[in-house]
């Protein structure tokens, strides 16, 4: 899953996401419709460990430009070997970035490259 970083929500303050992963996974903690429920969510449905009292990735990667979240920790009984990755990236405001264009993709992100990435590294 990929994020623009330049979020249209008006209740993010400033309207940009942070790309740190605490200050990211604690936007809207007190409401069950937060990101960190929604994301657990995810982690439920592909049968990846998940608490949702306290939400926190397997692993999270951050640079100046962007931030990885990975959840890869399975469930009791899931041999699936299935995974989870949520990719932030910084002044991006489509969610499907392909290449540089200056108003909607300034970094040049390319979400094609980074699927493709990922199902390199989950082949099924």
């Amino acid at each position: 899953m990929v994020v623009g970083g330049l979020s249209p929500d008006p209740n993010i303050i400033g309207g940009e996401l942070p790309l740190d992963p605490a200050a990211f996974l604690a936007i809207g903690d007190s409401d069950p419709n937060s990101l960190a429920n929604a994301l657990g969510a995810y982690l439920d449905v592909l049968h990846l460990a998940n608490d949702p009292a306290d939400f926190q990735p397997d692993l999270a990667y951050t640079d100046p430009n962007s931030t990885l979240l990975i959840g890869a920790t399975p469930q009791a009984g899931n041999i699936s070997r299935n995974s989870f990755q949520l990719a932030l990236w910084d002044e991006l405001r489509h969610r499907y970035a392909n290449g540089f264009d200056t108003r909607s993709n300034p970094k040049g992100f390319g979400a094609a490259r980074t699927f493709w990435e990922f199902f390199k590294l989950n082949p099924k």
